[in-house]
């Protein structure tokens, strides 16, 4: 006759001191005893192997077995391993799920897709419903990512350089660059091609430099003398001359700080499409009680009846 010895001491059978609610209480607080029943912490073991129901602080219920739990497996919709309740993209982010694309997603929803989730999906732009893009939901959610083509990061039919900059069109060589169009970057683009301004003169720049309003060396070589030569002059006769004055919002060429008068020297290509950030400093320096004279490279026009246009003699 075999000798098996007792069950409860050779741990195959639940008894008053080996069971999951003698041994591990704070486990058996969890126990899901609606669908548990008529099953209880006290008839099992915590190396039990087959499954039954928990129920987590948070009321998420959800099976495992105790030998599992015993181990450190807890409540997979709160470690995210799981879509429900509230860490599905749907329910933790309803803004950036609006822009979920149900077209090209499928039978994908919002509901099913945790929102830390590494899987690329579509997207569609609430601003504009031609952005359509992929990206994954924890890019989304996580980095905080959001439209390829509004950030600048896709070229689009709206926001390619020569639609955010049409003015600058006419500087873009499009000799030199065979099979390049400025309708193919975006603004922000760091590719380099080669431009030609009025003067014939020609130069590589990234588009990024001259929707940042740079622009033809050689011209700012010229454009920047006659500036040089104004604070000279001026400089030579008043004193407390200031050269590039910084105030809290702009800087000024040229500052007489005891009669509080500005001067500046506009350059036509920095500054054609400057009207605006000009207008602000007129008003700024205005509040600050300081007289403004600009000093304008033709073709510019005036601002204030005040500003001088000139032609500047071009330096060889």
């Amino acid at each position: 006759m075999q000798k098996t010895g007792c069950p409860c001491c050779a741990r195959r059978k639940a008894c008053p001191d080996n069971n999951l609610e003698f041994l591990r209480p704070s486990l058996a607080e969890e126990w899901h005893f609606e669908k548990n029943s008529p099953l209880l912490p006290s008839e099992v073991m915590p190396n039990h192997n087959k499954k039954v129901w928990w129920l987590c602080e948070y009321s998420h219920p959800y099976d495992a077995t105790p030998n599992n739990r015993n181990y450190g497996k807890g409540c997979p919709y709160c470690s995210g391993q799981k879509v429900g309740y509230v860490n599905s993209l749907a329910d933790s982010f309803p803004e950036i799920a609006k822009e979920f694309n149900k077209k090209i997603n499928g039978k994908l929803k919002p509901k099913g897709i945790l929102k830390s989730s590494n899987e690329v999906i579509w997207w569609v732009c609430k601003k504009n419903k031609e952005h359509e893009w992929p990206a994954a939901v924890s890019s989304r959610t996580i980095q905080k990512t959001g439209c390829r083509y509004c950030s600048g990061q896709a070229v689009s039919e709206d926001n390619n350089f020569a639609v955010i900059n049409p003015e600058k069109i006419k500087y873009f060589d499009f000799k030199k660059n065979k099979g390049i169009t400025p309708y193919d970057y975006t603004s922000g683009s760091g590719v380099e091609v080669w431009w030609k301004c009025e003067n014939r003169h020609s130069w590589e720049a990234p588009f990024k430099r001259i929707s940042g309003g740079s622009g033809c060396n050689k011209c700012s070589v010229q454009t920047s003398f006659p500036e040089i030569r104004l604070f000279c002059e001026i400089n030579s006769t008043f004193e407390k001359t200031k050269w590039r004055h910084k105030f809290e919002k702009f800087e000024v060429d040229v500052l007489l700080e005891d009669y509080k008068i500005a001067l500046e020297y506009d350059g036509w290509f920095f500054h054609e499409n400057r009207l605006n950030k000009d207008l602000k400093k007129n008003a700024y320096l205005e509040e600050k009680g300081i007289s403004i004279f600009r000093i304008r490279q033709s073709p510019l026009k005036q601002i204030i009846n005040d500003d001088v246009i000139a032609k500047i003699k071009k330096r060889t």
